[in-house]
């Protein structure tokens, strides 16, 4: 399973990409400004470029096999999870570090916070953001949401909420794809994740680490 996920905030866009193989599981985190060996800024090919040319173009630069995609704009996210996760218009979160972005200072730990101040917390700045920060705030989010949607025991609501999932995202996956991706990842959640932040400014080097990763 190889699969390229994106949050789309057009040229300041973040980048998942996430291997699996029997026991072996990496999700390296790309930023929108790392420049290729061809002298190529990511951020910028992933606003020019079609879907599917993109990911060709991805594979070959990064060395990294795609075989789905899946890509969810950042105000697409940001309407599921207030829908999901609100309550009087807030959602708690947990920071894990204080920063201040556009003016909102996010102070460590435990909040509520609005859905402006979460499009905030969502969006990566590269003026402001310390590079894998933005990775973790946008994981921690996913997870809430997943968390809100695995306890959910009734199987129409279920569907309900999957349906607008996929409706949701631009993905080169069929609905049964869809379907038995998601099942994998829930079940490999308890396996050993090995995480990496690539290095936007020395891709050649991260490249031979990633696949050091996976030829473990």
């Amino acid at each position: 399973m190889e699969t390229l996920f994106v949050i789309d905030n057009k040229l300041n866009s973040t980048f998942y990409y996430y291997s699996s193989e029997h026991d072996k599981n990496l999700l390296v985190h790309v930023l929108p400004e790392t420049i290729t060996e061809t002298k190529i800024h990511l951020g910028e090919q992933f606003s020019l470029l079609n879907r599917s040319d993109f990911i060709v173009w991805f594979s070959t630069e990064f060395d990294l096999p795609v075989k789905t995609y899946v890509v969810i704009t950042k105000e697409e996210l940001l309407k599921i999870v207030m829908e999901e996760l609100a309550q009087n218009e807030l959602v708690t979160i947990s920071n894990p570090s204080e920063f201040v972005q556009e003016n909102v200072r996010f102070k460590c730990g435990k909040q509520k916070v609005t859905f402006k101040e979460l499009d905030v917390f969502l969006t990566y700045d590269p003026n402001v953001s310390e590079g894998s920060s933005i990775f973790v705030r946008q994981e921690h989010i996913v997870r809430l949401y997943k968390q809100k949607v695995q306890k959910i025991k009734n199987p129409v609501i279920l569907v309900k909420k999957f349906n607008q999932l996929k409706s949701a995202v631009d993905t080169n996956l069929t609905f049964t794809g869809m379907t038995v991706e998601i099942k994998d990842l829930l079940k490999r959640n308890s396996q050993k994740l090995i995480k990496y932040d690539l290095p936007p400014d020395n891709l050649a080097k991260a490249k031979e680490k990633v696949l050091q990763f996976m030829s473990k």
